[in-house]
């Protein structure tokens, strides 16, 4: 699991008054049994796909393919599979 460094600023889906309540990535690292890789306080609100991700989103990247929009996310955490863990920049 990867985790990026919040940015002020909306945009994403978590940045809505009524949005659901926020989840730390050391809780996700918890709940999915996976390897924290960065600051274990970074909040999520909300989901998306890593090509559309904001700062306050969760996203994850399953394939190789997917990739070039992994390197490119805005999103705060991001679930990586294991076999994909050093690839290319995957994990910095």
């Amino acid at each position: 699991m990867r985790d990026r460094q919040q940015s002020e600023g909306g945009g994403d889906s978590g940045a809505r008054a009524g949005a659901a309540p926020r989840l730390s990535s050391r809780d996700i690292a918890a709940l999915t049994n996976g390897q924290l890789m960065g600051p274990p306080d970074v909040t999520v609100s909300g989901v998306a796909p890593l090509d559309r991700a904001g700062p306050n989103d969760l996203s994850f990247l399953a394939a190789r393919r997917y990739l070039q929009y992994f390197q490119r996310s805005s999103a705060a955490v991001v679930l990586c599979k294991p076999d994909l863990v050093g690839h290319s920049g995957a994990l910095s």
